[in-house]
């Protein structure tokens, strides 16, 4: 997978060949084969300036233009370090000189002093005296060979000393002047490293940003859809809500109208249970009168040949009575004709009536 880096800073067409060469590295076993293909996706990204490392996924700058400064800062210290070089070894060979000088020096002012003394003494024997030099003269020629000689040492060792000390002052001044240079390099370098990682930091919070972003509008999006989505479902609950509002209402008004018309049933079932009871009564009357029509059976619901009698004994009577009983119809005259109370007659009158319902 490419990395942020690749994501951020890749063209597309270089992208996509940064991910083909990483399926064809995951899908190989081949060691020299996936080192190949780490190579060709680590040129990619040479070519925009940083490495991946070792695994693709890191962000390593590369700076050419640093490289070559740091290139060349060393190639000139190294040219006055040899440039250094040679001047001490001047320094060196003048102090050899200084040295073979002082020695030629000294060895002119011996043989000068040698000549002085014995050419004296040869120009005393000629002139005829014995004897040679005194001893006072010779004091005076070997002190004043020993003064020149003390004067050569002396300036021996101030040439000596004038040698070494330049040599000291020019090791020093090029010591420091490598030293400055190296240090501008190294200051140089940092700055530029510190360019870079800022650089680098730059880019990874840009890219943070923009997936922050990214995920903050996806965030966005599905919140919009879930509100909205809320929003509909709300809408429909209201509906639904208002639908089941309107059938409560719709079937209260019909059970109101329906108690409206079952009251007016029930009254009118009163007037006509009481209108029936009348009628009942009647009938019974007349029956125990003797008197018999066929309406009787078509009033009390009873087929006509079984209600219809010969004689009006008691026993008939009471089958009559039993037979309305049983039919839900009680009337005051059939506690005296059945021998019951009416409190039990009405019982089983309703008993019967309830089962007829």
């Amino acid at each position: 997978m490419a990395s942020i880096f690749d994501n951020s800073l890749m063209s597309k067409e270089d992208l996509k060949r940064i991910e083909q060469l990483e399926n064809a590295w995951r899908n190989t076993d081949d060691k020299d084969l996936k080192q190949q293909l780490h190579n060709q996706a680590e040129s990619i990204r040479n070519s925009y300036g940083y490495s991946g490392g070792d695994d693709g996924s890191e962000y390593n700058v590369i700076d050419a233009g640093m490289a070559a400064a740091v290139s060349a800062v060393n190639s000139y210290a190294n040219a006055l370090e040899q440039a250094e070089q040679n001047r001490q070894q001047n320094f060196s060979d003048q102090l050899t000189a200084a040295d073979e000088e002082g020695s030629s020096r000294l060895r002119q002012a011996y043989i000068k002093n040698l000549q002085n003394t014995l050419g004296l003494d040869q120009q005393l024997k000629a002139d005829g005296i014995s004897g040679g030099l005194s001893e006072s003269t010779r004091a005076a020629y070997d002190n004043s060979y020993m003064n020149q000689r003390n004067q050569i040492n002396s300036d021996t060792l101030d040439a000596k000393q004038q040698i070494a000390a330049d040599a000291a002052q020019s090791a020093y001044d090029s010591n420091e002047k490598i030293a400055q240079l190296l240090y501008n390099s190294a200051t140089d370098r940092a700055d530029r490293l510190s360019d870079a990682l800022q650089t680098e930091y730059d880019r990874e919070q840009d890219a943070l940003d923009r997936e922050f972003e990214n995920r903050q509008f996806e965030y966005q999006q599905q919140k919009d859809a879930s509100d909205l989505d809320m929003e509909n479902r709300q809408f429909e609950y209201q509906q639904q809500k208002d639908a089941l509002d309107r059938e409560y209402e719709e079937k209260i008004a019909a059970l109101d109208q329906q108690y409206k018309i079952i009251n007016s049933q029930t009254n009118a079932q009163k007037v006509s249970n009481s209108q029936r009871q009348q009628q009942i009564d009647n009938i019974i009357s007349l029956m125990k009168s003797g008197y018999y029509s066929p309406e009787f059976a078509e009033i009390l619901g009873f087929d006509n040949d079984s209600l219809e009698y010969k004689d009006s004994s008691d026993q008939t009577l009471k089958e009559y009575a039993w037979e309305m009983i049983s039919q839900g119809i009680y009337d005051d005259n059939f506690p005296a004709i059945l021998g019951y109370s009416a409190d039990v007659l009405q019982q089983f009158a309703n008993i019967a009536r309830s089962a007829q319902d």
